[in-house]
């Protein structure tokens, strides 16, 4: 067992996942302090929000590649275990969210979850983004989409024969997340309501 190499790699995924894009894009911008603003949270919806939907979309691809990475480093370059490379995604995943140079209040997780699972399982995430798609269609909101889709990967693992710790790896980082997002599922949902009432006035 490379005891030194799964320990860095948890190590390494946390501290990169701490990493506040996010916040860092918002202050050297306009100056802002997302913790501040909006809904509070130091994420690339709420940089949207407050600096503009370019800045968004930059921290977005910052916070999936604090998953890709970490993930990539642990199954591709020190070849360790299955549990490990969960380890080391899960640990990406809390820096984001408890991120240790913002006095661990951060975002909720769901762009580095991205990342990380994108890396992890590359062809169940593509097969998902099919009815991901469809969904997205539907319901016009990304968010909810991710949630209502989300669920159905470990079953794409199952069926792809992958490995008992990277199926039951998949459902641990879903519980993980969607349990730190359930207040973005509840204002998705929200948002998406009361929307569809104004339309229905007009």
């Amino acid at each position: 067992m490379n005891l030194t190499g799964i320990l860095s790699s948890i190590l390494i995924g946390y501290f990169i996942g701490s990493i506040p894009f996010s916040f860092l894009i918002a202050k050297w911008t306009k100056g802002i302090d997302l913790r501040r603003f909006g809904d509070g949270n130091v994420g690339a919806s709420n940089v949207s929000r407050a600096v503009s939907r370019k800045a968004g979309i930059a921290a977005f691809l910052c916070d999936v590649i604090k998953g890709v990475f970490p993930v990539f480093l642990s199954q591709w370059i020190l070849k360790l275990p299955d549990y490990a490379v969960v380890l080391a995604g899960l640990a990406a995943i809390s820096g984001h969210n408890w991120p240790i140079f913002l006095k661990f209040k951060g975002g909720k997780g769901l762009s580095t979850t991205i990342g990380v699972m994108g890396t992890l399982v590359p062809i169940e995430s593509v097969i998902l983004l099919i009815p991901l798609f469809f969904v997205y269609i539907f319901l016009k909101h990304g968010i909810l989409s991710v949630m209502i889709v989300g669920p159905f990967l470990p079953f794409v693992c199952w069926l792809a024969a992958r490995s008992l710790w990277i199926i039951c790896g998949t459902v641990f980082i879903l519980v993980f997340v969607y349990i730190g997002g359930s207040q973005n599922v509840r204002s998705a949902w929200k948002e998406m309501r009361v929307g569809k009432k104004s339309k229905e006035k007009k």
